[in-house]
């Protein structure tokens, strides 16, 4: 699996975990990633992101939610 800067990519939740953190499934490649959104996420919910950094991969997750609960934030991957 490889990520290009600025790339929009689009994943599933393949679990959500209890400490907010998430395994997202990206054409079933796996990846944890560290949830800094504040939001709580569910499994099997389609997310939308867009790669900010490749080392550390980062990605910046996309609009399209409710406005009272606007998607602002990224994620950081964790090893």
């Amino acid at each position: 699996m490889s990520f290009r800067l600025g790339e929009a990519v689009e994943g599933t939740v393949h679990e959500a975990l209890e400490d907010g953190d998430v395994i997202v499934s990206f054409d079933g490649d796996l990846l944890r990633l560290c949830n800094r959104t504040g939001r709580k996420f569910h499994d099997r919910e389609r997310v939308e992101l867009t790669v900010t950094h490749l080392r550390p991969l980062r990605f910046r997750l996309q609009g399209g939610g409710r406005a009272s609960h606007p998607l602002d934030g990224h994620y950081d991957v964790s090893v």
